[in-house]
């Protein structure tokens, strides 16, 4: 359950803090990957090895500095629009980490905005996920994503996304590897444009 838990928390620093300890050697960074530099510096005191000491009871993200709980997005893919007037999981600018806010149609797909200031990935990144029979798609390349943003502050989340020539991967089951990347079978590549927003 600890391991679980350390997991868990190792997600979530990924996503929230913008992935430059994973990327952090193409960004010119400390990494965790192979042919990368560590520096277990950059973690303090906490022994990866010791997991048995970890209690994530005493473990806490800083709260929101602000929390939205209206909001709609617009996914259209290859001239298709479907209406995601649902937020849907996390919807909060946690400060120093930035902004999470996901939206749904309720009926299987997804789209989720990260923002945070100075990051490598400009006004943010955005990512589609569906459940289509049983399995979690999601698309292979989030950074085919230019997101322009509107407003990104306390008083609200608004912007757009222009995709192009996305493909979907198993989320859970993708190679990811150069041979096997782990495309759906079948499914061609396809552009999106999304427009959102969330307020409070």
């Amino acid at each position: 359950m600890r391991a679980a838990a350390v997991g868990l928390l190792v997600a979530a620093a990924f996503v929230l803090s913008g992935c430059q300890y994973l990327l952090g050697g193409m960004m010119g960074g400390p990494i965790l990957i192979p042919n990368g530099s560590f520096d277990p510096g950059e973690f303090g005191s906490f022994d990866p090895s010791d997991v048995g000491s970890f209690d994530p009871d005493e473990f806490s993200f800083p709260p929101p500095t602000a929390t939205f709980t209206k909001g709609s997005a617009t996914l259209t893919i290859d001239g298709t629009a479907s209406t995601l007037d649902k937020l849907s999981g996390n919807a909060a600018i946690y400060e120093g980490m930035g902004s999470e806010v996901g939206w749904t149609d309720g009926d299987g797909l997804y789209a989720r905005f990260y923002g945070e200031p100075g990051s490598v990935f400009g006004d943010g990144f955005v990512t589609i996920d569906r459940v289509v029979g049983g399995q979690h798609w999601t698309v292979a390349d989030p950074s085919a994503c230019k997101v322009t943003l509107e407003k990104n502050d306390a008083t609200g989340v608004s912007g757009t996304a222009t995709c192009k020539d996305l493909r979907w991967v198993d989320a859970l089951t993708a190679g990811g590897s150069p041979t096997d990347p782990g495309f759906i079978k079948g499914e061609e590549p396809f552009d999106a444009e999304i427009t959102f927003e969330a307020t409070p």
